[in-house]
């Protein structure tokens, strides 16, 4: 284990990088090409790209990645809305509203199913499309794909009343959540959320922020599920920020307001790191969620001077960011970037160990720093003199985000959960003076470029020595540490 515990002085953040890119696509070959792009998806080795020609009418582009680099491939359809994930791709068409799904085939791709809707949202084996019947009343239908077969799931209807030709787009899937926009029960525009269970699809809230609730004054603009995490653009009086919320238990809380400083244009969210195509600035910003936080992140240009974040993708540590050219230049451009691991700290765990147990004191995890965390009971059901010892492992437990409940381990009395794997390094940490007080432990990074990036998984538990008590080892609940560029 390369990880040391030391005392050293705590260092302030860097500020957010600077990058330009390293790779820049053509998307257009021919007079009949893409010259407008406005959505993209990236995939494995896979990038779509989707908006229209010279002509303005809705194109495509296709690119695979080999060991020679990024080449165009062939694609048998047309369409401006392009959605990958993993082995099927989904491309509408809005203006005859047709969405087709094609699947991977060797090299290549094959149709598989077309639906006579205007835009749609891919994930894994199921799908939602939305247009509208011939009275403009948005229809969001679900469906699933079984025995190769994509079967009708359930229409998902917003409440009424519903104005005419709005609604149903933006449009997001995320596992069995689904959200679009289309007018709130307040009157306000709000994101609809619905959720597959076994009964069928149904609305799980409605969502707009706090300070537009009620007030008339709300503008939806783009859409980011991923998980239990979702972002959406609203303005009002012409301020523009971008809301984010997260499931608890099944229940939606809105947790950041970040603004943007600029029109965005496009979004793209993955798991903590969230990417907003600023269109009239140029220029691409990412934020990144550390301990349930956002910050600013790297910041993307294009070392040509021209603008982008027309649209964006969102790959890892990869991002792909669309030039701003107009259709009229016949000038595609896709900008690709390999954006530095950001450091960052993440709470894990579900339930069984108690909220403030293992909490963090000060620092960011990046190599060449120090960062001190504190182990404590919140609970209060052990004794001042107790012995804090701190993990380290390079694996979670195999039950990540969760882990393995173990008799008699927890700080309640009952069972705790064991979130690390066996194989961890563990360390005295010093003796606890009460609840309240948290054993500081100070985790020193070495300075060395090959730890950049890697994953390390931390948990905490309190040790009571005393012959009679009621909780003799209490765990802590777990901390995953990306270490990120000094």
């Amino acid at each position: 284990m390369s990880i040391l515990l030391a005392l050293a002085f705590l260092p302030l953040p860097a500020p957010p990088q600077d990058l330009k890119e390293v790779a820049v696509l053509e998307t257009s070959r021919d007079p009949a090409g893409l010259a407008l792009v406005n959505s993209l998806s990236l995939e494995g080795d896979w990038l779509a790209a989707g908006g229209a020609d010279p002509d303005g009418f809705e194109a495509q582009a296709l690119f695979q990645r080999d060991s020679r680099g990024w080449t165009l491939a062939k694609v048998p359809v047309r369409g401006s809305f392009v959605d990958l994930d993993r082995e099927r791709y989904a491309t509408s068409a809005s203006e005859n509203q047709e969405t087709t799904i094609l699947r991977r085939d060797g090299a290549g791709w094959v149709p598989e199913a077309h639906m006579r809707q205007a835009y749609s949202s891919l994930d894994g084996g199921r799908l939602v499309t939305s247009g509208f019947d011939p009275r403009g009343h948005a229809l969001v239908q679900a469906w699933r794909l079984e025995a190769g077969t994509w079967q009708p799931d359930g229409e998902l209807v917003p409440p009424a009343p519903q104005r005419p030709y709005e609604g149903a787009f933006p449009l997001e899937l995320s596992g069995d959540t689904a959200a679009f926009a289309a007018q709130g029960s307040s009157g306000d525009a709000a994101v609809q959320v619905f959720v597959r269970e076994r009964a069928g699809w149904s609305l799980a809230a409605e969502l707009v922020p706090a300070e537009l609730l009620g007030t008339g004054r709300g503008d939806l603009g783009a859409i980011q599920l991923d998980g239990d995490t979702l972002a959406a653009v609203f303005s009002g009086a012409g301020e523009r920020a971008v809301f984010l919320w997260e499931r608890e238990q099944g229940a939606w809380h809105e947790r950041a307001r970040i603004p943007t400083g600029g029109e965005v244009w496009s979004m793209a969210l993955e798991e903590d790191t969230l990417a907003l195509g600023l269109g009239d600035l140029g220029v691409v910003q990412l934020h990144e969620r550390s301990l349930g936080r956002w910050y600013p992140g790297a910041r993307l240009h294009a070392s040509s001077g021209e603008g982008i974040g027309r649209a964006v993708a969102l790959q890892g540590r990869t991002v792909a960011a669309a030039g701003n050219a107009t259709r009229a230049t016949g000038a595609g451009r896709v900008f690709l970037y390999r954006v530095p691991p950001y450091a960052r700290l993440t709470s894990y765990g579900c339930g069984f160990n108690p909220d403030g147990s293992l909490v963090v004191l000060a620092g960011t995890p990046k190599a060449g720093t120090t960062i001190r965390l504190g182990i404590d009971n919140p609970l209060g059901t052990q004794s001042p003199g107790a012995l804090a010892v701190l993990g380290i492992s390079p694996l979670p437990d195999s039950n990540y985000p969760c882990g393995t409940p173990v008799p008699r381990a927890g700080m309640a009395g009952g069972p705790g959960e064991l979130l690390i794997q066996g194989t961890a390094l563990i360390r005295n940490a010093g003796i606890w003076a009460g609840t309240g007080q948290p054993v500081p432990v100070d985790l020193a990074i070495p300075l060395d470029l090959a730890l950049v990036g890697r994953t390390y998984y931390l948990q905490g538990a309190l040790l009571d020595l005393r012959p009679r008590t009621r909780v003799r080892l209490g765990l802590t609940q777990a901390l995953e540490l990306v270490i990120g560029a000094p």
